[in-house]
């Protein structure tokens, strides 16, 4: 019971300090990651990346949003929202179609890099991997390099998504030869990727 007291008031204050440096990110972030920390036995050195990473990954997404705002671009819409009468060329029934994904056998989330290693490493294959540069624990490139490592193949379907990253990650990104998408995707950009790697039915 003494240990959890204490653990709880040690989080306390590790809240309190974060608050005054503006961290908030690690601030949130830094229990869930101790635990998983302590579970998947991170050094050190691996849970502060790790604390880092998220911080510098929501500062980055909250950097557009203020760009986007001082720039008076217009918030996202969805097909909902979408005013067709302007839609000239396009055929709604086929846009609204790609829109709802059906024509995709199967599709795969996971937001853990280590848990995505261990899927790759359990004989799952993947036409198309969109992969976050940045990552807690491990790197979007380090998740490409240890997965080319067993399945060199599979490193044809790694695409990668950023809002920015340090210059030491950049030179790592771009030694993959992959692409890398700017955040926000647009829904264009990612029909691009997608549509390609669908089966003809002819």
């Amino acid at each position: 019971m003494k240990d959890s007291s204490d653990n709880d008031i040690l989080l306390a204050a590790v809240r309190a300090q974060t608050r005054v440096l503006k961290l908030p990110t690690i601030g949130r972030e830094c229990e869930p990651l101790a635990r998983q920390a302590l579970a998947e036995g991170w050094s050190p050195i691996q849970f502060l990346r790790a604390l880092l990473d998220a911080e510098l990954a929501a500062r980055t997404e909250h950097a557009i949003e203020r760009r986007m705002r001082a720039a008076r671009l217009p918030s996202p819409k969805t097909l909902a929202q979408f005013d067709w009468r302007r839609a000239h060329g396009l055929e709604r029934a086929r846009v609204e179609d790609l829109g709802r994904c059906a024509w995709i056998a199967d599709v795969a989330t996971e937001l853990d890099p280590a848990a995505a290693l261990e899927r790759v490493g359990r004989g799952e294959r993947f036409d198309l991997v969109l992969c976050d540069v940045m990552m807690p624990g491990m790197s979007g490139p380090e998740l490409f390099e240890r997965v080319v490592a067993c399945i060199p193949e599979l490193g044809a379907a790694f695409v990668f998504a950023s809002g920015g990253m340090p210059a030491e990650v950049q030179e790592r990104l771009r030694a993959t030869g992959r692409p890398c998408l700017e955040k926000p995707i647009s829904t264009a950009a990612l029909l691009e990727l997608l549509v390609p790697s669908v089966p003809s039915v002819e």
